[in-house]
């Protein structure tokens, strides 16, 4: 069996990466018909570590704005709806259901937290490769509001990939929090937006403001919060 030329045209010769949305709603029926295409694709021993969460409201998306590049931020913005993949690191408690030739596949994620995590990052997913997934959480913690400004610790610290900055508000501020390296040259801005009180939740996938990989070494984050203003340290090591 070969496609014809119009499926050839549509999926390959004459596809292009959309640069732009229209403003046509998305349906439930479309997200779920999108979802059973993609994960009829193959992946490494049938494992399935991606995690989807379709994101429509203004309010859902505004949370989100802090995690993207300058330049992704209106086109987000504009989108009916915004996909973001993560991965679930205990995903091997499905390989004996979805590789029932050979359940001790498990064995040696479950046996190894960080083989399980590396794994579930990189792993194959139907029309692509997980290389920069997005754990974005935000919003204050059961429902208590911070009392105080904080910026924590990046978690981990030391990091490979990458690495979760935390601030709180115990109300609303514009904030500013960017990644400098040692010689205090700007990296990339992390957050440069309004937000209500709250704790938020900022990833950092170890990429400059150009899209480049950073290279190991210490950096600095900081965050400016009206008059709050604080800076931490963090290792990045391949």
């Amino acid at each position: 069996m070969t496609l014809d030329e119009k499926a050839l045209d549509l999926l390959f010769l004459n596809a292009r990466t959309q640069n732009g949305w229209l403003p046509t709603p998305v349906t439930d029926d479309q997200l779920r018909a999108i979802y059973q295409i993609m994960r009829s694709g193959p992946t490494s021993a049938n494992s399935c570590p991606a995690r989807i969460l379709f994101v429509r409201t203004p309010e859902a998306k505004a949370r989100l704005i802090p995690a993207l590049s300058p330049g992704n931020v209106d086109k987000t913005k504009a989108a009916p709806v915004t996909a973001i993949i993560g991965y679930d690191t205990r995903f091997f408690e499905l390989l004996p259901k979805l590789f029932p030739h050979r359940p001790e596949m498990k064995n040696p994620y479950e046996a190894n937290a960080k083989l399980a995590e590396t794994v579930a990052f990189r792993a194959d997913v139907p029309g692509g490769t997980i290389r920069e997934p997005v754990v974005l959480t935000a919003g204050p913690p059961r429902g208590a509001l911070p009392t105080v400004f904080r910026l924590a610790p990046s978690h981990p610290n030391p990091f490979q990939n990458m690495t979760t900055i935390r601030f709180e508000l115990p109300e609303a501020r514009h904030v500013s929090l960017k990644v400098y390296n040692v010689a205090g040259q700007e990296v990339c801005t992390l957050a440069e937006a309004d937000y209500p009180a709250g704790a938020y939740d900022v990833p950092w996938n170890t990429r400059t403001s150009n899209g480049d990989l950073a290279p190991n070494g210490v950096y600095f984050y900081k965050i400016r919060a009206g008059r709050f203003v604080d800076a931490k340290k963090m290792v990045l090591v391949r």
